[in-house]
C-alpha cells in the first residue's frame, strides 16, 4: 500500500513508482503496466532532477486519496484527486507559468 511517510526525493520516487504500479494492479493491464515501467525508466531520472530542483514539500501528495477511491469505486473522487494533484504539480514546479 502506497506510503506518505517517505523522506526526500529518493523516498518520494520511491512511493510515486509504487502509487503507479499499484495503480496498474487496480486495473489489471498487464500492456498498461509494461507500457508505464518503460516510461517510468524514461521519465525517472528527469522526475528526480525535478524534485531535487523544486522539492517534494510543496507538492501536495493526492496518490492515497486516488488510490483510497479508485479501490472505493469512486471513479468522480479519483478524478478530482488526479486534477488536483496535477494543477498542484504544475504550480509547485512552473510548468503553469
Amino acid at each position: 500500500m502506497y506510503d506518505t511517510s517517505y523522506d526526500g526525493v529518493a523516498g518520494y520516487l520511491v512511493e510515486n513508482h509504487q502509487f503507479h504500479t499499484e495503480l496498474n494492479e487496480i486495473a489489471g493491464a498487464p500492456i498498461l503496466t509494461d507500457l508505464v515501467e518503460g516510461l517510468w525508466l524514461r521519465f525517472g531520472p528527469s522526475l528526480r532532477v525535478v524534485c531535487g530542483q523544486f522539492g517534494t514539500r510543496n507538492l501536495p501528495d493526492l496518490h492515497k486519496a486516488i488510490l483510497d477511491a479508485l479501490e472505493a469505486g469512486d471513479a468522480e473522487a479519483a478524478a478530482e484527486a488526479m486534477e488536483q494533484w496535477m494543477a498542484g504539480f504544475r504550480t509547485n514546479c512552473g510548468a503553469g507559468d
